[in-house]
């Protein structure tokens, strides 16, 4: 799971995840978001990962328009192979 956290008067803050591809064979990807009040980003939205390569995604949350407390989405990732991932995050 992810925790964002705003500090001071910032209301965007973002974290990257890395993913890599450990087969022999290119990989296609695409990610997902979901959370109540649409406040959670990520990029890229789609790519392919060559082998051995490392992708850097960029998770941002943006409490701008959200009231005060916890706010929880996801992130899924999937690969044209059929691999699901997801991560919980948590602004």
């Amino acid at each position: 799971a992810l925790t964002l956290r705003p500090v001071g008067n910032a209301t965007t803050v973002s974290q990257d995840v890395r993913v890599q591809n450990t087969g022999s064979q290119a990989v296609m990807f695409q990610v997902a978001t979901a959370s109540t009040g649409d406040w959670l980003n990520v990029e890229p939205r789609r790519g392919t990962l060559e082998p051995g390569a490392i992708q850097r995604l960029r998770v941002v949350g943006n409490a701008a328009r959200l009231t005060p407390g916890a706010h929880r989405g996801t992130v899924t990732l999937q690969s044209a192979g059929g691999l699901t991932r997801t991560i919980g995050v948590i602004l």
